[in-house]
């Protein structure tokens, strides 16, 4: 993982990789991740504790977002996945073979070019239904794991909400750009495995609420004759498919390339 942390807490502008639990060892190449790229000046919130205002409020370095600005898009992790992506495959590799390639984004924190802002005006956004009873019918040990930090409370609390949904949205349609830069060019010649993590309640904010990261995933196949299938695949069962193009924006985050 990306360290934001210490990117915090020293004011530099990029962000180191962390390695966790990669297995470097079970590929005969591997490329890891080097560095996030934050912009020059921050927009990190100075939100405070919503529920105890004699303390800072209690949300991570990642949780912040913001534009970059369309030139420095290349310093950007995604950007280092297209670039070992394209030389492996100009490198022309024996067949068949299985290339990975994962994207941080949309993960936190939601930084993209400004273009990709753009797309969303701020009063055309459509804020997403949150249900008060959500979490009434999960675990006890998930709903200490989705209340554990503030973050849709604090956000509605300080008028960011509506920013926080622009945001989110902007780095979905930046990852869904660079899928398409990686897959388009090679779509007709191998097949394509998108595969993304499912996020729990949309309260949390975060994919590591209640079960949804670990029980949920959204699988999509392109073909080389151009047909595609994609649906969700919850605790081994497969339901919900459906026809769509390759570019049809639902599909973001890790991907393989098979």
């Amino acid at each position: 993982m990306f360290d934001y942390g210490s990117a915090a807490a020293t004011k530099t502008r990029f962000a180191p990789w962390k390695e966790m639990e990669n297995r470097s060892h079970l590929w005969d190449r591997f490329v890891p991740f080097s560095e996030d790229l934050w912009p020059e000046v921050w927009p990190v919130h100075h939100f405070s504790n919503v529920r105890d205002p004699t303390k800072p409020a209690r949300l991570g370095p990642q949780f912040v977002w913001g534009p970059l600005p369309d030139s420095e898009q290349s310093g950007m992790s995604e950007e280092q996945v297209c670039v070992a992506v394209a030389e492996f495959l100009d490198s022309n590799p024996p067949e068949p073979f299985f290339c990975a390639a994962g994207l941080w984004k949309p993960h936190l924190p939601w930084y993209a070019p400004q273009r990709f802002f753009d797309l969303y005006a701020l009063d055309r956004i459509s804020l997403p239904f949150v249900k008060a009873d959500d979490l009434d019918d999960v675990p006890a040990v998930a709903k200490s794991w989705a209340q554990r930090l503030p973050n849709h409370e604090t956000i509605l609390a300080h008028g960011q909400w509506r920013h926080a949904v622009q945001a989110y949205l902007a780095s979905i349609s930046y990852c869904d750009s660079v899928v398409d830069r990686i897959a388009s060019p090679i779509a007709t010649r191998w097949s394509i495995v998108l595969w993304r993590r499912s996020a729990g309640p949309r309260h949390e904010m975060s994919p590591l609420s209640c079960f949804g990261a670990i029980t949920g995933f959204t699988l999509g196949r392109s073909f080389t004759d151009g047909s595609s299938s994609f649906g969700r695949k919850r605790l081994g069962f497969l339901s919900s498919w459906s026809h769509q193009g390759l570019r049809s924006g639902q599909l973001v985050g890790p991907f393989l390339l098979a």
